[in-house]
């Protein structure tokens, strides 16, 4: 598979992520690109489910749109994190402006990385925030 080295096939094998996004075509994808790099994961279609969800299991990161219906990214990013919430979350957005960076920041996003999401970014990302021991 692509981004695969012979040391390391799998470099998120056995990892469980939470995906947040509205778009079923989107969640299909990085669910699929995840699962290949060896990742379990489970998704949320909506901000106000992807905060029940992190904190009812224990995923080694949140993967989160930031515009979704019902609560957004960032609302649901807030309230994880005003909850003691300690693992990765990831933004995952269309929105590419320094400010957008900024904003995810702000509400406690540990990284910000624009769509279309690249697999060697997404794979990177999640592998440096995530502790592995």
């Amino acid at each position: 598979s692509e981004g695969a080295t012979a040391q390391n096939p799998l470099p998120l094998e056995n990892l469980r992520l939470l995906l947040a996004d509205d778009s079923a075509d989107n969640r299909l994808l990085i669910t699929r690109l995840l699962g290949k790099a060896g990742a379990v994961v489970d998704t949320a279609a909506n901000g106000r489910d992807a905060y029940d969800m992190a904190l009812e299991s224990d995923y080694a990161a949140v993967l989160m749109d930031i515009q979704m219906p019902e609560m957004d990214g960032y609302e649901a990013t807030k309230l994880l994190r005003s909850a003691h919430y300690k693992k990765p979350i990831i933004a995952l957005t269309a929105h590419a402006m320094a400010e957008d960076h900024a904003r995810s920041l702000e509400a406690g996003c540990s990284a910000h990385l624009t769509k279309p999401i690249s697999r060697v970014d997404l794979i990177s990302t999640i592998l440096r925030l995530v502790d592995r021991t």
